[in-house]
């Protein structure tokens, strides 16, 4: 741990262009005996890039302590965690007035400093974690005598970069999280006109809570239909897999995060509806039988969901503005903005379910169970409660279902969405 390098010091280094940047390689595990993965583990990596010529170094000691202290960690946890030391790692290298070419020259102030920079544009909240993350960092590295001029008992106070470090922004109420069933309905109607094969995906994150990533782990023996077509809707399972093997940096944000069997509840009919065409239309020709592929057949990306997602979110919101400029009608045109101005992605689907099952849950353990969150072996007594909560949801969401459709808001947003995909053609 005591060779460290030096950055600064060489003019040939300083000639080169050099920044950290950073990776999460999957590994999988494998059964000896019938060759399959029986899980992946994500290996966080920092590394130095030269930027004109595009070669790339491990550096080992910052690899070492990512991997200590966040192996265990989600990926994505991962990702970000990662982001924060590579941030500052380049600002006290490459940035920072008082740079410095080697960290045993590494002060508390650097810290301070570039804690000062970071809360120029970012939340509260992500000041404090990436704080957190650079305490660790340092006293990480004091186990090793590596530095000169840090205190190692000032880490152990709450705030060991001095009380001078700014705040942040202003807590946002952070992306949009709910939409009217009723906007739900036309969104899907759109979605089977701009985006048709990532509709019954709409529908899972939706009316299961599946994230964007999880959606995208699904094979067709991954999911259970309750009834000949999924008339009562799915179980689901849920487990990491490597969907995508061919792609090197495949996007690590691509996991489940919760290993589970997801109840998917029906709306309707829809659910038999989406289910069928999209097994009939939507054929994998890849290694694993992916129930969402691209136009090459192979299973879609995070970026591949992301764009036709953006495609129906863009047209959905072209809808609401020609409504309720037509009509007039402030509530919907309010609607219109929050929906045009606020940041919204296909996590506003996973919202709606957990506002579905908080209206019908009666302890927090129920909306645990439902929603698959962490340590629900320990919700296990609760199951049977949990399990007339389910009856009860299914219940209403289909009364509600069959109100919708006959409302006239929604007759006319309905048709108000053909008339402008016929005059669009």
């Amino acid at each position: 741990m005591s060779n460290t390098i030096n950055l600064n010091k060489s003019k040939y280094l300083r000639d080169l262009d050099l920044k950290f940047a950073y990776t999460v390689k999957p590994i999988d595990v494998i059964n000896a005996k019938n060759k399959e993965v029986i899980k992946t583990n994500y290996r966080p990596i920092i590394y130095i890039r030269n930027q004109t010529e595009g070669l790339e170094i491990i550096h080992r000691p910052f690899t070492y302590f990512c991997y200590s202290e966040y192996r265990d960690k989600a990926p994505t946890t991962q990702r970000r965690m990662l982001g924060y030391i590579k941030n500052f790692l380049n600002f006290i290298y490459f940035e920072s007035e008082a740079r410095i070419s080697n960290l045993t020259e590494l002060k508390l102030d650097h810290a301070r400093d570039f804690l000062n920079k970071y809360a120029l544009n970012h939340l509260k909240s992500e000041v404090h974690v990436c704080t957190n993350c650079l305490k660790k960092f340092y006293i990480h590295f004091c186990k090793y005598n590596i530095f000169k001029f840090v205190d190692e008992t000032r880490l152990f106070s709450v705030n060991p970069f001095e009380n001078n470090i700014g705040k942040g922004n202003n807590e946002s109420d952070g992306p949009l999280h709910y939409m009217d069933m009723s906007l739900v309905l036309l969104f899907f109607d759109i979605a089977k006109i701009y985006a048709p094969d990532i509709v019954f995906g709409l529908y899972l994150q939706c009316l299961g809570g599946l994230r964007m990533s999880e959606v995208l782990h699904l094979e067709w023996h991954d999911i259970q239909p309750v009834g000949m077509k999924g008339e009562s809707g799915f179980i689901v399972s849920l487990k990491n897999k490597r969907m995508r093997p061919d792609l090197p940096k495949y996007d690590m944000r691509t996991g489940v995060k919760r290993p589970r069997k997801q109840v998917v509840f029906p709306f309707g009919s829809i659910q038999e509806e989406f289910y069928e065409k999209h097994k009939n239309i939507y054929k994998s020709i890849s290694e694993v039988d992916a129930v969402f592929v691209n136009e090459n057949n192979m299973p879609m990306t995070i970026n591949n969901y992301r764009d036709r997602f953006n495609k129906v979110k863009k047209n959905f919101l072209k809808v609401l503005t020609k409504k309720s400029e037509k009509d007039c009608n402030s509530t919907l045109l309010s609607l219109t903005e929050q929906f045009t101005v606020e940041d919204w992605s296909t996590h506003i689907f996973r919202g709606i379910f957990s506002h579905i099952v908080a209206n019908h849950a009666k302890t927090l353990i129920e909306i645990m169970i439902l929603r698959g969150d962490k340590n629900y072996k320990s919700s296990l007594p609760y199951l049977q409660r949990s399990e007339q909560t389910k009856h009860k949801i299914t219940l209403n969401l289909q009364n509600m279902y069959y109100e919708l459709c006959n409302s006239n808001q929604y007759k006319e947003l309905y048709t108000l969405a053909e008339k402008y995909y016929r005059d669009e053609e």
